[in-house]
């Protein structure tokens, strides 16, 4: 037995917390249920993996919609197929308690939106058009692709960002040393000599003075302008609109998150498009999770097609995807496979994102080995080498 506390909403919709003694969550429900209470959330008094359990991998995610698909596809009851499910230890839980509201009468739309913390609004989408077109095995096969795509992408990402990470902690850790450590006891050589530093001596000394005291205060007034941004963008929208707008123009790095954001648009659309969404329908979702830079040109997007403007064009004119781009989709509106072709432009992005970021990738290690040498033929030509010409005097003396 263990302590939970939980909230839970009451006749009339009143919202209650407290704490309880369970078994099991599952049980914890029932407990509550027998009370009158509809279970919100709960958690595990003193029990940290519980915390950590509460957002499964994206992996997770695909492995339990293809247990799903598989077994709904085979025939299984839908109850049989999310209480089964073992391959997690918090979505087997999750699975356990879906099935226990499936039996309770609840249909599969309310069972997931009970979940919504865990499952994103695009997977809540998909399975009220898998349910209403009678094609569960379908909807869930294609919520696994979209799992399975958020866990590539997020491992392309992880990947992508490891190496620059630590070239830059590396560069930054042997800058620092050189100016704090190295440059100092050089020039300390130099002053036993008697020799008048160069100004580039000098202009090296100065700077190296204050290196570490400088990256010190560069970090500090990141931090501070990191917290402020990110305060002033959670206490007001057309702040976070105003602060987007800035993100964009930063060079290589606010394109690749336009860019990134608008992918996931595209990946998004083809995916509720394939389940059968209404389009404005799937427009409309897109408007409610994306960024508001982004929102607001899905939301004139939906407009120009709500006033019979094709999707393409629509689509070009909010400038949400290029001219090529938007020749594929207008290709697909004709054939009549606007899902296939939307998908192939989502993919045709990231084939690019991944480009440009091999492309950035490979400038960053040359770049920072010029940095490094600059700094090492400066120290060498102000100060070791003047020092070296007063030892080889003194040893023909």
């Amino acid at each position: 037995m263990a302590r939970y506390l939980y909230r839970a909403v009451g006749a009339g919709g009143a919202i209650q917390t407290g704490s309880a003694m369970a078994a099991n969550p599952l049980l914890l429900r029932q407990t509550l249920h027998a009370q009158g209470l509809h279970l919100i959330s709960a958690w595990r008094m003193g029990a940290l993996a519980t915390l950590f359990e509460a957002s499964p991998s994206p992996q997770k995610k695909a492995d339990f919609f293809t247990h799903l698909a598989t077994l709904v596809g085979a025939g299984f009851p839908l109850e049989e197929a999310f209480s089964s499910f073992a391959s997690d230890k918090a979505l087997g839980r999750m699975g356990r308690l879906m099935a226990a509201d499936l039996r309770a009468g609840k249909n599969l739309s309310e069972v997931f939106e009970a979940q919504r913390k865990t499952f994103d609004h695009t997977t809540l989408c998909v399975l009220s058009a898998a349910q209403k077109n009678a094609a569960l095995s379908g909807g869930f096969t294609e919520l696994s692709h979209h799992w399975a795509w958020v866990s590539e992408r997020r491992q392309d990402l992880t990947k992508a960002l490891i190496y620059p990470s630590c070239l830059l902690i590396l560069v930054t850790g042997l800058l620092t040393f050189l100016m704090d450590q190295v440059v100092p006891q050089l020039d300390g050589f130099l002053a036993m000599t008697g020799e008048v530093p160069s100004f580039s001596a000098r202009l090296l000394k100065t700077l190296c003075a204050h290196a570490l005291e400088g990256v010190l205060g560069i970090l500090a007034a990141a931090t501070l302008i990191t917290s402020a941004i990110l305060v002033s963008a959670r206490i007001s929208s057309p702040m976070l609109l105003f602060w987007q707008k800035v993100l964009v123009h930063i060079p290589f790095f606010g394109a690749l998150w336009h860019d990134t954001k608008v992918h996931e648009m595209t990946h998004a659309l083809g995916l509720m498009l394939t389940a059968k969404v209404d389009l404005l329908e799937a427009l409309h979702d897109l408007e409610l999770t994306a960024p508001p830079f982004i929102a607001h040109k899905i939301r004139a997007c939906a407009g120009l097609v709500r006033g019979g403007s094709p999707l393409a064009q629509s689509l070009g004119q909010a400038a949400l995807l290029s001219q090529v781009d938007a020749h594929l989709v207008a290709l697909g509106e004709r054939t009549g496979r606007l899902d296939h072709f939307v998908g192939q432009v989502a993919h045709l992005m990231g084939q690019r994102m991944k480009k440009r970021t091999r492309s950035f990738l490979s400038l960053l290690e040359p770049g920072a080995l010029l940095l490094v040498g600059a700094l090492l033929i400066w120290i060498v030509t102000a100060i070791f080498l003047p020092l070296y010409e007063h030892l080889v005097l003194v040893e023909g003396l």
